[in-house]
């Protein structure tokens, strides 16, 4: 691939992950508002024991994503500043973007799971 073509790859990517993180962000908002509503009437300890694991995940996953949007921030940042490419600063945002998206892809599994897990859960107390 030419090497403009790939630092335009790479950006394109960055902002279809940005895409991703806000989409998720969004998501565990909504599932932690849909927690408070239901948390209330909740009698059953181990029921409430679940409800708190679950508010602890969602809290992780928050953490997680604004890990994630900061490494982003980062990668984005040496994307534009690097406008002349040479092999080395190539190799090493190739490597760093690879990174990135392994991380951005094992955290979008996590909150997939866990968001099923919780429909699961809601599920099962109505």
């Amino acid at each position: 691939m030419h090497t403009d073509s790939l630092f335009q790859y790479m950006r394109d990517e960055a902002e279809e992950w940005d895409r991703l993180l806000n989409f998720l962000k969004q998501e565990n908002v909504f599932c932690k508002s849909r927690l408070a509503d239901i948390v209330a009437s909740i009698d059953d300890e181990d029921e409430l024991a679940k409800a708190e694991k679950f508010n602890d995940e969602f809290i992780s996953e928050d953490e997680i994503i604004g890990f994630l949007e900061t490494e982003l921030k980062k990668q984005r940042r040496s994307l534009d500043r690097n406008k002349h490419y040479d092999e080395e600063i190539l190799t090493q945002l190739t490597r760093q973007q690879k990174k990135l998206r392994m991380d951005i892809r094992r955290a979008e599994e996590i909150i997939i799971i866990t968001k099923r897990d919780f429909s699961d859960f809601i599920a099962e107390l109505v």
